[in-house]
């Protein structure tokens, strides 16, 4: 039971990390927490209106269908219930759902746990409402770790070591693409993780800068230290450079 209570518990400006007892650090998106929020109403809605008591144990027929969320999503409040759980409470209005730690535990997100099939569909999720009308709709978010399509080109013409990453979706690629990119859609982004070197400085883009940043974050957090975000994604690129 000692990996399942945790140490620390830290609030994020994209994120809510948890130090665990045995060591392990988890840090959770707050789109993804927001998802998979563990109430009944919750629950039913993913599950087409089943009621089917269990999260992560769905009885009848057919998957979960995860909710859809802002990426924007952020909690105003997050309690502590008792000593077993945490309550967040959600801009979007809802605050009923309660996580107990075993459950937060077992959601882990990071490269180290193994996926459950809703962490692997949560994540494919993720990478799908920021390629739609919430990409086109949303402003990139600033960030001290983005870098402007000029000092890219900088970096480019320099011939400075990096990676350029590109995280959009195979037939977005073929449309169009800066040159010397490497392609990893975002939702295969945690299964090719081990494939990147940590050392190396990596610039991510997508279309508009949003599942870049979303890119960035998770690099970051799983010892990419120099990981960038192009701000404004290839659309800016385009605008600005060709």
């Amino acid at each position: 039971m000692l990996r399942k209570q945790p140490k620390t518990l830290t609030k994020h400006d994209n994120a809510f990390k948890i130090q665990w007892k045995d060591g392990h650090t988890s840090r959770y998106p707050y789109p993804y927490l927001r998802q998979w929020c563990p109430c009944a109403d919750c629950d039913i809605t993913r599950h087409g209106g089943k009621d089917v008591h269990s999260l992560f144990s769905p009885q009848g027929d057919g998957d979960a269908t995860l909710i859809e969320v802002s990426p924007d999503i952020l909690p105003v409040d997050i309690q502590l219930v008792g000593r077993y759980a945490l309550r967040f409470c959600w801009n979007d209005g809802h605050g009923t759902g309660i996580y107990p730690f075993e459950q937060l535990r077992e959601m882990c997100p990071c490269n180290d746990c193994t996926p459950t099939e809703q962490q692997a569909a949560a994540q494919a999720h993720l990478q799908q409402i920021t390629a739609d009308k919430t990409e086109e709709n949303m402003q990139t978010r600033q960030s001290s770790y983005d870098i402007s399509p000029r000092e890219l080109k900088k970096k480019i013409e320099q011939k400075q070591a990096f990676l350029l990453l590109d995280v959009r979706e195979q037939n977005e690629y073929e449309i169009a693409h800066i040159d010397g990119a490497l392609l990893i859609p975002l939702n295969e982004l945690p299964q090719k993780l081990g494939s990147l070197d940590k050392t190396q400085e990596i610039v991510v883009y997508c279309h508009h800068g949003i599942r870049s940043q979303y890119a960035t974050d998770y690099l970051r957090q799983n010892g990419f230290h120099t990981a960038k975000n192009l701000q404004g994604g290839i659309e800016q690129w385009t605008l600005e450079i060709h």
